[in-house]
């Protein structure tokens, strides 16, 4: 959500596009792509990697995020805030 979004972190950080549907329980492949159609990442979620992670405010983040590797728990961390901290 758009609005919500500049409302929270406000004007500076840019966003890329939105989301609004969920994300499935059981898992499911996401894929990120520009509005060109080309993939910009392309990976399985599970939604028992990280118990914070799972409707309790915190978001994932990729640990090494200019990394090729975004397959797997390994590669994904809970964010230290609630809400994660976008643009950081």
């Amino acid at each position: 959500n758009r609005k919500a979004f500049r409302e929270r972190y406000g004007l500076s950080i840019p966003i890329a596009g939105e989301f609004d549907g969920k994300l499935s329980n059981s898992g499911e492949r996401v894929t990120l792509s520009t509005a060109a159609g080309a993939t910009v990442m392309d990976f399985d979620y599970k939604d028992k990697w990280h118990k914070s992670t799972d409707g309790r405010g915190y978001s994932l983040e990729l640990i090494h995020p200019t990394s090729s590797r975004i397959e797997g728990k390994k590669s994904w961390r809970p964010s230290e805030e609630i809400g994660g901290t976008p643009g950081q």
